[in-house]
Protein backbone atom coordinates (compact mmCIF):
# COMPACT_ATOMS: atom_id res chain seq x y z
CA UNK A 1 0.00 0.00 0.00
CA UNK A 2 1.97 2.93 -1.27
CA UNK A 3 5.18 3.71 0.61
CA UNK A 4 3.94 1.75 3.63
CA UNK A 5 4.68 -1.58 2.04
CA UNK A 6 2.33 -4.52 2.37
CA UNK A 7 0.32 -3.30 5.36
CA UNK A 8 -0.52 -0.40 7.62
CA UNK A 9 -0.16 -0.98 11.35
CA UNK A 10 -2.69 0.73 13.61
CA UNK A 11 -2.49 1.13 17.39
CA UNK A 12 -5.71 2.07 19.20
CA UNK A 13 -5.44 3.50 22.71
CA UNK A 14 -8.54 2.83 24.81
CA UNK A 15 -11.14 0.06 24.91
CA UNK A 16 -14.38 2.01 25.29
CA UNK A 17 -17.08 2.21 22.57
CA UNK A 18 -14.90 4.43 20.36
CA UNK A 19 -11.86 2.19 20.60
CA UNK A 20 -13.83 -1.02 20.07
CA UNK A 21 -15.73 0.45 17.12
CA UNK A 22 -12.42 1.55 15.59
CA UNK A 23 -11.02 -1.95 16.03
CA UNK A 24 -14.08 -3.47 14.35
CA UNK A 25 -14.11 -1.04 11.42
CA UNK A 26 -10.37 -1.11 10.73
CA UNK A 27 -10.06 -4.89 11.15
CA UNK A 28 -12.38 -5.26 8.19
CA UNK A 29 -9.91 -3.53 5.85
CA UNK A 30 -7.44 -5.44 3.71
CA UNK A 31 -3.76 -4.87 4.45
CA UNK A 32 -4.44 -3.20 7.79
CA UNK A 33 -3.09 -4.70 11.02
CA UNK A 34 -4.81 -3.56 14.21
CA UNK A 35 -3.89 -3.70 17.90
CA UNK A 36 -5.98 -2.18 20.68
CA UNK A 37 -4.32 -1.32 24.01
CA UNK A 38 -6.51 -1.13 27.12
CA UNK A 39 -5.11 -0.18 30.52
CA UNK A 40 -7.57 -2.27 32.54
CA UNK A 41 -6.85 -5.98 33.16
CA UNK A 42 -10.18 -7.02 31.61
CA UNK A 43 -13.15 -5.53 29.71
CA UNK A 44 -14.60 -2.78 31.87
CA UNK A 45 -17.31 -0.18 31.32
CA UNK A 46 -17.74 2.30 34.15
CA UNK A 47 -21.16 3.90 34.35
CA UNK A 48 -24.79 2.87 34.25
CA UNK A 49 -26.93 3.42 31.18
CA UNK A 50 -26.88 5.24 27.86
CA UNK A 51 -29.38 6.03 25.13
CA UNK A 52 -29.29 4.58 21.64
CA UNK A 53 -31.29 6.55 19.09
CA UNK A 54 -31.39 6.83 15.32
CA UNK A 55 -27.76 7.82 14.82
CA UNK A 56 -26.56 5.15 17.24
CA UNK A 57 -28.59 2.37 15.65
CA UNK A 58 -27.35 3.39 12.21
CA UNK A 59 -23.68 3.08 13.05
CA UNK A 60 -24.23 -0.08 15.12
CA UNK A 61 -25.84 -1.62 12.03
CA UNK A 62 -22.82 -0.64 9.96
CA UNK A 63 -20.55 -2.27 12.55
CA UNK A 64 -22.69 -5.41 12.64
CA UNK A 65 -23.43 -5.08 16.37
CA UNK A 66 -26.98 -3.71 16.49
CA UNK A 67 -28.80 -7.00 16.99
CA UNK A 68 -26.87 -7.70 20.20
CA UNK A 69 -27.86 -4.42 21.87
CA UNK A 70 -31.01 -4.85 23.98
CA UNK A 71 -32.53 -2.49 26.50
CA UNK A 72 -35.57 -0.59 27.74
CA UNK A 73 -37.72 1.09 25.12
CA UNK A 74 -38.71 4.49 26.49
CA UNK A 75 -42.38 5.39 26.18
CA UNK A 76 -42.16 8.90 27.67
CA UNK A 77 -39.75 11.42 29.13
CA UNK A 78 -41.16 13.24 32.15
CA UNK A 79 -39.63 16.19 33.99
CA UNK A 80 -40.72 16.76 37.58
CA UNK A 81 -40.29 19.19 40.42
CA UNK A 82 -37.75 17.28 42.49
CA UNK A 83 -39.11 18.54 45.80
CA UNK A 84 -42.83 17.87 45.26
CA UNK A 85 -42.90 15.30 42.47
CA UNK A 86 -45.29 17.42 40.42
CA UNK A 87 -44.91 17.09 36.66
CA UNK A 88 -43.44 20.28 35.23
CA UNK A 89 -45.32 21.29 32.09
CA UNK A 90 -47.21 18.16 31.01
CA UNK A 91 -46.39 19.09 27.40
CA UNK A 92 -42.87 17.90 28.09
CA UNK A 93 -44.09 14.31 28.51
CA UNK A 94 -42.78 13.45 25.07
CA UNK A 95 -44.07 10.38 23.27
CA UNK A 96 -41.06 8.19 22.53
CA UNK A 97 -42.96 5.17 21.21
CA UNK A 98 -42.40 6.07 17.56
CA UNK A 99 -39.71 4.05 15.90
CA UNK A 100 -36.50 5.60 14.69
CA UNK A 101 -35.46 5.25 11.03
CA UNK A 102 -34.41 1.65 10.47
CA UNK A 103 -37.25 0.24 12.58
CA UNK A 104 -35.73 0.51 16.06
CA UNK A 105 -37.08 2.74 18.85
CA UNK A 106 -34.98 4.97 21.07
CA UNK A 107 -33.68 2.65 23.78
CA UNK A 108 -31.92 2.98 27.12
CA UNK A 109 -29.34 0.21 27.57
CA UNK A 110 -26.73 -0.87 30.05
CA UNK A 111 -23.34 0.48 29.07
CA UNK A 112 -21.91 -2.98 29.70
CA UNK A 113 -24.26 -4.48 27.11
CA UNK A 114 -23.14 -2.05 24.43
CA UNK A 115 -19.57 -2.89 25.39
CA UNK A 116 -20.28 -6.60 25.14
CA UNK A 117 -21.96 -6.25 21.74
CA UNK A 118 -18.94 -4.40 20.36
CA UNK A 119 -16.45 -6.76 22.00
CA UNK A 120 -18.09 -9.70 20.27
CA UNK A 121 -17.27 -8.14 16.89
CA UNK A 122 -13.56 -7.51 17.58
CA UNK A 123 -11.36 -10.27 16.13
CA UNK A 124 -9.49 -12.43 18.63
CA UNK A 125 -5.99 -11.27 19.44
CA UNK A 126 -6.59 -7.61 18.64
CA UNK A 127 -7.03 -6.42 22.25
CA UNK A 128 -4.15 -6.34 24.70
CA UNK A 129 -5.05 -5.65 28.35
CA UNK A 130 -2.95 -4.23 31.20
CA UNK A 131 -1.42 -1.74 28.77
CA UNK A 132 -1.37 1.68 30.38
CA UNK A 133 0.15 4.28 28.08
CA UNK A 134 2.82 6.49 29.63
CA UNK A 135 4.01 8.41 26.58
CA UNK A 136 3.64 8.80 22.84
CA UNK A 137 6.54 9.85 20.63
CA UNK A 138 6.71 11.03 17.04
CA UNK A 139 9.50 9.03 15.41
CA UNK A 140 9.36 11.02 12.20
CA UNK A 141 8.80 9.55 8.75
CA UNK A 142 5.71 7.40 9.20
CA UNK A 143 5.92 5.97 12.70
CA UNK A 144 4.69 6.67 16.23
CA UNK A 145 6.03 4.94 19.33
CA UNK A 146 3.79 4.18 22.30
CA UNK A 147 5.40 3.40 25.65
CA UNK A 148 3.59 1.46 28.39
CA UNK A 149 4.06 1.33 32.15
CA UNK A 150 5.18 -2.31 31.94
CA UNK A 151 8.30 -1.20 30.07
CA UNK A 152 7.18 -2.38 26.64
CA UNK A 153 6.73 -0.25 23.52
CA UNK A 154 4.71 -0.47 20.32
CA UNK A 155 5.40 1.23 17.00
CA UNK A 156 2.60 1.94 14.52
CA UNK A 157 1.96 3.80 11.29
CA UNK A 158 -1.31 5.18 12.68
CA UNK A 159 -2.32 5.79 16.30
CA UNK A 160 -5.96 6.32 17.28
CA UNK A 161 -6.59 8.04 20.62
CA UNK A 162 -9.85 6.64 21.96
CA UNK A 163 -8.92 7.25 25.58
CA UNK A 164 -11.70 9.59 26.68
CA UNK A 165 -11.92 12.98 28.36
CA UNK A 166 -8.59 12.62 30.09
CA UNK A 167 -6.87 11.46 26.91
CA UNK A 168 -3.10 11.14 27.17
CA UNK A 169 -3.02 11.08 23.38
CA UNK A 170 -4.74 14.48 23.19
CA UNK A 171 -2.48 15.92 25.89
CA UNK A 172 0.56 14.80 23.93
CA UNK A 173 -0.65 16.21 20.63
CA UNK A 174 -2.02 19.46 22.04
CA UNK A 175 -0.22 20.23 25.32
CA UNK A 176 -1.75 23.72 25.54
CA UNK A 177 -5.29 22.34 25.44
CA UNK A 178 -6.68 22.16 28.97
CA UNK A 179 -9.86 20.71 30.42
CA UNK A 180 -11.37 22.15 33.61
CA UNK A 181 -13.80 21.02 36.29
CA UNK A 182 -17.33 22.23 35.61
CA UNK A 183 -18.28 22.38 39.26
CA UNK A 184 -20.66 19.44 38.90
CA UNK A 185 -20.44 15.84 40.11
CA UNK A 186 -22.59 12.90 39.11
CA UNK A 187 -23.26 9.59 40.86
CA UNK A 188 -24.39 6.57 38.88
CA UNK A 189 -25.45 3.03 39.59
CA UNK A 190 -27.68 0.17 38.48
CA UNK A 191 -30.08 -1.35 41.01
CA UNK A 192 -32.64 -4.18 41.03
CA UNK A 193 -36.02 -3.03 39.81
CA UNK A 194 -37.62 -5.01 42.61
CA UNK A 195 -35.99 -2.75 45.21
CA UNK A 196 -38.19 0.17 44.19
CA UNK A 197 -41.34 -1.67 43.11
CA UNK A 198 -43.20 -0.19 46.09
CA UNK A 199 -42.40 3.35 44.90
CA UNK A 200 -44.64 3.24 41.85
CA UNK A 201 -43.20 4.44 38.54
CA UNK A 202 -40.05 5.96 40.01
CA UNK A 203 -37.76 3.71 37.94
CA UNK A 204 -39.22 4.89 34.64
CA UNK A 205 -40.41 8.40 35.42
CA UNK A 206 -37.50 10.40 34.01
CA UNK A 207 -35.91 13.46 35.61
CA UNK A 208 -36.58 15.09 38.99
CA UNK A 209 -35.19 18.63 39.16
CA UNK A 210 -33.99 20.72 42.07
CA UNK A 211 -32.27 24.10 42.01
CA UNK A 212 -28.77 22.72 42.20
CA UNK A 213 -29.35 18.98 41.77
CA UNK A 214 -31.09 16.51 39.50
CA UNK A 215 -32.12 12.86 39.73
CA UNK A 216 -32.69 10.70 36.67
CA UNK A 217 -34.27 7.23 36.71
CA UNK A 218 -34.70 4.82 33.82
CA UNK A 219 -35.08 1.19 33.00
CA UNK A 220 -32.14 -0.30 31.09
CA UNK A 221 -33.33 -3.86 30.42
CA UNK A 222 -35.69 -5.32 27.85
CA UNK A 223 -39.27 -5.82 29.01
CA UNK A 224 -38.77 -9.57 29.00
CA UNK A 225 -36.14 -9.18 31.72
CA UNK A 226 -37.06 -6.20 33.92
CA UNK A 227 -34.04 -6.79 36.12
CA UNK A 228 -32.25 -3.51 36.66
CA UNK A 229 -32.87 0.21 36.51
CA UNK A 230 -30.52 3.15 36.37
CA UNK A 231 -30.09 5.95 38.88
CA UNK A 232 -28.06 8.92 37.69
CA UNK A 233 -27.73 11.88 40.04
CA UNK A 234 -25.97 15.20 39.70
CA UNK A 235 -25.25 18.08 42.03
CA UNK A 236 -23.24 21.29 41.88
CA UNK A 237 -19.94 21.61 43.70
CA UNK A 238 -18.77 25.03 42.60
CA UNK A 239 -16.11 25.23 45.30
CA UNK A 240 -14.54 21.91 44.38
CA UNK A 241 -11.18 21.55 42.68
CA UNK A 242 -10.22 18.23 41.16
CA UNK A 243 -7.41 16.53 39.32
CA UNK A 244 -9.00 15.23 36.10
CA UNK A 245 -6.71 12.22 36.15
CA UNK A 246 -8.29 10.72 39.28
CA UNK A 247 -11.91 11.81 39.20
CA UNK A 248 -13.73 9.23 37.09
CA UNK A 249 -15.64 6.25 38.44
CA UNK A 250 -14.48 6.71 42.03
CA UNK A 251 -16.35 4.60 44.65
CA UNK A 252 -18.40 6.72 47.04
CA UNK A 253 -20.54 6.02 50.12
CA UNK A 254 -24.31 5.99 50.24
CA UNK A 255 -24.18 8.67 52.93
CA UNK A 256 -22.35 11.13 50.70
CA UNK A 257 -24.78 10.63 47.82
CA UNK A 258 -27.90 10.85 50.00
CA UNK A 259 -26.65 14.05 51.66
CA UNK A 260 -27.13 15.96 48.40
CA UNK A 261 -30.83 15.06 48.15
CA UNK A 262 -32.24 15.46 51.66
CA UNK A 263 -34.79 18.04 50.47
CA UNK A 264 -36.03 15.97 47.54
CA UNK A 265 -39.33 14.10 47.26
CA UNK A 266 -39.39 11.11 49.70
CA UNK A 267 -39.67 8.71 46.77
CA UNK A 268 -36.36 9.96 45.36
CA UNK A 269 -34.73 9.63 48.78
CA UNK A 270 -36.12 6.12 49.19
CA UNK A 271 -34.80 5.06 45.78
CA UNK A 272 -31.35 6.37 46.67
CA UNK A 273 -31.46 4.60 50.03
CA UNK A 274 -32.36 1.30 48.35
CA UNK A 275 -28.92 1.04 46.71
CA UNK A 276 -26.55 -1.37 48.43
CA UNK A 277 -23.40 0.08 49.95
CA UNK A 278 -20.45 0.11 47.58
CA UNK A 279 -22.47 0.33 44.36
CA UNK A 280 -22.22 4.08 43.73
CA UNK A 281 -19.56 5.56 41.47
CA UNK A 282 -18.74 9.27 41.35
CA UNK A 283 -17.84 11.16 38.19
CA UNK A 284 -16.64 14.74 38.13
CA UNK A 285 -17.65 16.58 34.95
CA UNK A 286 -14.97 18.33 32.94
CA UNK A 287 -14.99 20.26 29.71
CA UNK A 288 -12.50 21.80 27.33
CA UNK A 289 -12.51 24.07 24.29
CA UNK A 290 -13.10 22.86 20.77
CA UNK A 291 -9.97 21.56 19.06
CA UNK A 292 -8.93 23.17 15.80
CA UNK A 293 -8.21 19.70 14.40
CA UNK A 294 -8.66 16.15 15.68
CA UNK A 295 -5.59 14.80 13.91
CA UNK A 296 -1.88 15.57 14.23
CA UNK A 297 1.57 14.50 13.00
CA UNK A 298 -0.17 13.16 9.86
CA UNK A 299 -0.46 9.84 11.71
CA UNK A 300 -2.54 10.32 14.87
CA UNK A 301 -6.33 10.68 15.12
CA UNK A 302 -8.67 11.32 18.05
CA UNK A 303 -12.10 9.70 18.35
CA UNK A 304 -14.95 9.98 20.85
CA UNK A 305 -14.54 12.10 23.98
CA UNK A 306 -10.84 12.47 23.24
CA UNK A 307 -11.75 14.44 20.12
CA UNK A 308 -14.40 16.69 21.65
CA UNK A 309 -14.01 17.08 25.44
CA UNK A 310 -17.39 18.69 25.80
CA UNK A 311 -19.35 17.67 28.89
CA UNK A 312 -22.63 16.16 27.81
CA UNK A 313 -23.06 14.36 24.51
CA UNK A 314 -26.68 15.40 23.86
CA UNK A 315 -27.61 11.94 25.07
CA UNK A 316 -25.65 10.37 22.24
CA UNK A 317 -21.95 10.47 23.11
CA UNK A 318 -21.32 6.80 22.33
CA UNK A 319 -22.76 7.29 18.84
CA UNK A 320 -20.35 10.18 18.23
CA UNK A 321 -17.43 7.88 19.06
CA UNK A 322 -18.66 5.05 16.83
CA UNK A 323 -19.34 7.47 13.97
CA UNK A 324 -15.77 8.73 14.25
CA UNK A 325 -14.51 5.16 14.04
CA UNK A 326 -16.56 4.24 10.99
CA UNK A 327 -15.61 7.39 9.06
CA UNK A 328 -11.93 6.83 9.86
CA UNK A 329 -12.14 3.35 8.38
CA UNK A 330 -13.88 4.59 5.22
CA UNK A 331 -11.26 7.29 4.80
CA UNK A 332 -8.39 4.83 5.18
CA UNK A 333 -9.93 2.46 2.66
CA UNK A 334 -10.55 5.34 0.24
CA UNK A 335 -6.92 6.47 0.47
CA UNK A 336 -5.40 2.99 0.30
CA UNK A 337 -3.78 3.50 -3.10
CA UNK A 338 -2.32 6.88 -2.23
CA UNK A 339 1.47 7.18 -1.81
CA UNK A 340 0.69 8.43 1.69
CA UNK A 341 -2.54 6.66 2.67
CA UNK A 342 -2.48 7.50 6.38
CA UNK A 343 -1.82 11.19 5.83
CA UNK A 344 -4.51 11.46 3.16
CA UNK A 345 -7.00 9.41 5.17
CA UNK A 346 -6.55 11.63 8.23
CA UNK A 347 -7.10 14.73 6.11
CA UNK A 348 -10.42 13.29 4.93
CA UNK A 349 -11.39 12.19 8.46
CA UNK A 350 -10.63 15.59 9.96
CA UNK A 351 -12.40 17.36 7.10
CA UNK A 352 -15.61 15.47 7.84
CA UNK A 353 -15.64 15.24 11.64
CA UNK A 354 -13.99 18.47 12.84
CA UNK A 355 -16.65 20.75 11.27
CA UNK A 356 -19.33 18.57 12.86
CA UNK A 357 -17.87 19.04 16.34
CA UNK A 358 -17.35 22.76 15.77
CA UNK A 359 -21.04 23.00 14.93
CA UNK A 360 -21.91 21.20 18.16
CA UNK A 361 -19.80 23.61 20.23
CA UNK A 362 -21.26 26.60 18.42
CA UNK A 363 -24.80 25.38 18.96
CA UNK A 364 -24.28 24.91 22.69
CA UNK A 365 -22.70 28.33 23.06
CA UNK A 366 -25.61 29.94 21.22
CA UNK A 367 -28.32 28.49 23.47
CA UNK A 368 -29.40 30.68 26.40
CA UNK A 369 -31.16 27.70 27.92
CA UNK A 370 -27.89 25.76 28.11
CA UNK A 371 -26.06 28.54 29.93
CA UNK A 372 -29.07 29.06 32.19
CA UNK A 373 -29.06 25.38 33.06
CA UNK A 374 -25.41 25.53 34.05
CA UNK A 375 -26.03 28.63 36.11
CA UNK A 376 -28.96 27.00 37.88
CA UNK A 377 -26.79 24.04 38.83
CA UNK A 378 -23.85 26.16 39.92
CA UNK A 379 -25.73 28.62 42.10
CA UNK A 380 -28.43 28.38 44.73
CA UNK A 381 -30.69 30.91 43.04
CA UNK A 382 -33.45 32.76 44.83
CA UNK A 383 -35.83 32.48 41.89
CA UNK A 384 -38.71 30.00 42.08
CA UNK A 385 -37.87 26.53 40.80
CA UNK A 386 -40.45 26.75 38.03
CA UNK A 387 -38.67 29.81 36.63
CA UNK A 388 -35.34 28.00 36.73
CA UNK A 389 -36.82 24.96 35.00
CA UNK A 390 -38.37 27.12 32.28
CA UNK A 391 -34.84 28.16 31.36
CA UNK A 392 -33.22 24.80 31.95
CA UNK A 393 -35.72 22.84 29.87
CA UNK A 394 -36.25 25.35 27.09
CA UNK A 395 -34.59 23.06 24.54
CA UNK A 396 -37.19 20.36 25.35
CA UNK A 397 -40.11 22.61 24.44
CA UNK A 398 -42.33 21.64 21.47
CA UNK A 399 -41.20 24.70 19.50
CA UNK A 400 -37.63 23.38 19.70
CA UNK A 401 -38.60 19.98 18.27
CA UNK A 402 -36.38 18.95 15.41
CA UNK A 403 -33.66 21.50 16.08
CA UNK A 404 -31.18 18.76 16.90
CA UNK A 405 -32.16 16.28 14.21
CA UNK A 406 -28.78 16.93 12.59
CA UNK A 407 -27.33 15.20 15.67
CA UNK A 408 -29.89 12.63 16.77
CA UNK A 409 -30.87 11.56 13.25
CA UNK A 410 -27.45 11.86 11.70
CA UNK A 411 -27.00 9.19 9.04
CA UNK A 412 -23.27 8.62 9.00
CA UNK A 413 -23.47 6.39 5.92
CA UNK A 414 -25.16 9.20 4.00
CA UNK A 415 -22.49 11.61 5.25
CA UNK A 416 -19.87 9.39 3.61
CA UNK A 417 -21.90 9.11 0.41
CA UNK A 418 -22.15 12.91 0.30
CA UNK A 419 -18.37 13.14 0.63
CA UNK A 420 -17.87 10.71 -2.25
CA UNK A 421 -20.31 12.62 -4.42
CA UNK A 422 -18.56 15.89 -3.68
CA UNK A 423 -15.15 14.37 -4.42
CA UNK A 424 -16.45 13.02 -7.75
CA UNK A 425 -17.74 16.47 -8.73
CA UNK A 426 -14.44 18.07 -7.76
CA UNK A 427 -12.46 15.59 -9.86
CA UNK A 428 -14.77 16.20 -12.82
CA UNK A 429 -14.18 19.95 -12.58
CA UNK A 430 -10.41 19.39 -12.45
CA UNK A 431 -10.54 17.35 -15.67
CA UNK A 432 -12.56 20.07 -17.41
CA UNK A 433 -10.06 22.73 -16.28
CA UNK A 434 -7.19 20.70 -17.68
Amino acid sequence: MGSYGSSITVAIVGGGPGGLATAIALSGLANVSVALYEQNPEPREVGAGLSVGSNGWKVLDLLGAADDVQGCVKTSATHRNGYTGEVFLPALERDLTRREPGGRPRTRVRRARLQSALLSRVPLGVIQYNKKVTSIQDLGEKAVQISFDDGTVAVADLVVGADGFRSIVRRTLFPDHQIHFLGTRTWRTLAPLSSVAHLGDIATSGSWHGKTAQAFFSGVDHESEEELFEISLRSSDRHGSLDPAVSWGVPVTNEKVASKFTNFDPRVQAAIASVQEGQWREFALFTGPCLEAITAWNKVALVGDASHPLSGGFGTGSAFAMEDAWILAQALEYACDSPEPVKDALKIFDGIRSPYYRRIYQWRESQPSMSAAKKALAENENRPLDDILSDRLRHFMPDMAGQLDWIHKNDIEQVWKDFLELRTREMSVEKIDI
